[in-house]
């Protein structure tokens, strides 16, 4: 349920990382670089809550939705179209979110390993492609296991977009855990997490559509505030 939400959860990561960086590095924050930050991460919960408002709204006007069972005419009949509504228990209902706030725990802890590779005068470029490497191995045999023990095995043309993507992924940490170890931890998370509104620019630019307003207020957060973060005095 709600799954942009859910990921929005994780652009909480930069003020964990902030305040985990404080107490062991003594990094501190400006209130610039904190109206920063709060800037960016605003932006990214608008686009996030709106994108799921919208793929609700989607989910229940649209008739050949597979989660709806639409109007079918049958002897002349029209039977009414009803909804499928699944008993969620609590639990259930949990577990996205327990997983995103794992997600920022896990993000804290890369980028305290790439700063424990500075202080330990472990070659930044080898570290970060030796942490890629380990996360990878992880991935694959999660991709392994999901392509032949599941029950529908991957197409070529998929299998070629993902390395692609994970490729792209790659070069993403690389840039991050070079950006965590060079300057402070907490502003490298804060500007990595506007990659919410390249997703959503792209979108826009593939399915040519015009934003709506809450996503152009949105992109506005997240562009003052980077600005915001790159400008204020250390």
């Amino acid at each position: 349920m709600f799954p942009a939400v859910v990921q929005s959860f994780t652009t909480f990561s930069s003020f964990l990382t902030a305040i985990f960086f404080y107490f062991m590095y003594g990094e501190r924050l400006t209130l610039s670089h904190l109206s920063g930050m709060v800037l960016i991460i605003s932006g990214v919960i608008i686009v996030a809550v709106a994108k799921s408002i919208t793929h609700m709204t989607a989910q229940t006007s649209n008739p050949e939705d597979d989660l709806y069972l639409t109007a079918v005419e049958e002897h002349d009949e029209i039977i009414a179209p009803t909804t499928l509504a699944p008993s969620f228990s609590l639990w259930y209902m949990m577990v996205p979110y327990l997983i995103a706030f794992i997600a920022c725990f896990f993000l804290t802890f890369s980028s305290y390993l790439a700063r424990l590779s500075k202080a330990a005068s472990y070659p930044s470029i080898q570290f970060c492609m030796d942490f890629s490497f380990a996360t990878g191995i992880l991935y694959l045999f999660s991709f392994i296991y999901s392509h032949f023990i599941g029950p529908d095995p991957y197409p070529t043309a998929c299998i070629i977009v993902m390395c692609l993507a994970g490729f792209t992924c790659l070069l993403g940490f690389i840039f991050l855990n070079l950006a965590v170890i060079s300057g402070k931890g907490a502003l490298a998370v804060a500007v990595s997490q506007t990659q919410s509104f390249f997703w959503l620019l792209l979108d826009m630019v593939i399915h040519l559509r015009f934003p709506h307003l809450y996503e152009l207020f949105a992109m506005a957060l997240g562009i003052v505030g980077a600005a915001v973060i790159t400008f204020a005095k250390k």
